[in-house]
């Protein structure tokens, strides 16, 4: 076992042996103690505190490959659901599901390449309001930047496994996009929804978020010239649509009670849902 320790506590002029050039950092290097494998035995059978990690939980075990496919366009499906009463209903013509959020289903199925896999891509729309103006903007990539960092530990062991996600805001909206071997991506998706929809956070995290996406909209060097042409000829063309300076200027003034407001706002005033399989 190779260890790197790394301590305030280390005297350089007196425990140092090595130095490197390239980083100028002078260090020991040893073997380990004997007592730290002892006391760390001790430990183990003491309180388990030390021990091999938990097999993985979505290692897939289902790999037949479906070939089934709805062919070169996408196929809209019927979405049944029950309504509070108990009796089915057919909700896609209204668009939605009784009792619960709208729903837009789309099948493609088997892609290019014959995988036990399966990419899954979701919008999800908000209402739009009369009055929006660029703090909504502002917001909406905030809340975000946010979900990111709740769902980058949420999600490890199941980026582990051979998933993987991703989360934009787009229009009035976000946009989810799920990819990897289909056993597990049901998990995933309601991960994913559930870190968008109910983030649990507090100051640091949104400080870290706040902090994150003033430095995307402040650094011009992130985008081509042309890039930021007609990120402004949109805004200036386009209803719903603000430009950078902007929406950077109205995230200075957003706290963290309004992006909690936001949120809750988002989740009570409802959400069409379109989901292609």
């Amino acid at each position: 076992v190779n260890v790197a320790l790394a301590t305030p506590a280390f005297e350089e002029e007196k425990e140092a042996n090595h130095f490197e050039k390239y980083y100028g950092i002078h260090f020991h290097k040893g073997p380990m103690p004997a007592d730290w494998g002892r006391r760390q035995q001790e430990a183990s059978e003491a309180d388990g505190g030390l021990r091999p990690p938990p097999p993985l939980r979505f290692v897939p075990s289902a790999l037949t490959v479906h070939e089934a496919t709805a062919g070169a366009h996408p196929e809209r499906l019927e979405v049944r659901a029950e309504d509070p009463q108990g009796q089915a209903k057919n909700a896609s013509r209204t668009g939605g599901v009784v009792g619960g959020a709208p729903l837009e289903l789309w099948w493609q199925g088997r892609g290019a390449f014959a995988l036990p896999k399966a990419q899954l891509r979701m919008k999800l729309t908000l209402p739009r309001l009369p009055a929006a103006d660029a703090t909504e903007e502002a917001l909406r990539r905030l809340h975000v930047e946010l979900a990111r960092q709740v769902l980058e530990e949420a999600t490890e062991d199941l980026q582990n496994c051979g998933l993987s996600f991703s989360v934009d805001a787009v229009g009035n909206g976000y946009r989810l996009s799920l990819d990897g071997y289909d056993e597990h991506l049901d998990a995933l998706l309601l991960q994913a929804l559930e870190g968008l929809l109910s983030p649990s956070f507090g100051a640091a995290e949104f400080e870290r978020a706040h902090q994150q996406l003033s430095d995307e909209l402040s650094d011009t060097t992130r985008k081509a010239p042309y890039e930021l042409a007609l990120g402004e000829i949109g805004a200036l063309t386009t209803d719903g649509v603000f430009a950078r300076e902007e929406v950077l200027a109205r995230l200075g003034a957003v706290g963290e009670a309004e992006l909690r407001g936001y949120i809750e706002g988002a989740r009570k005033g409802g959400v069409r849902a379109q989901l292609l399989v």
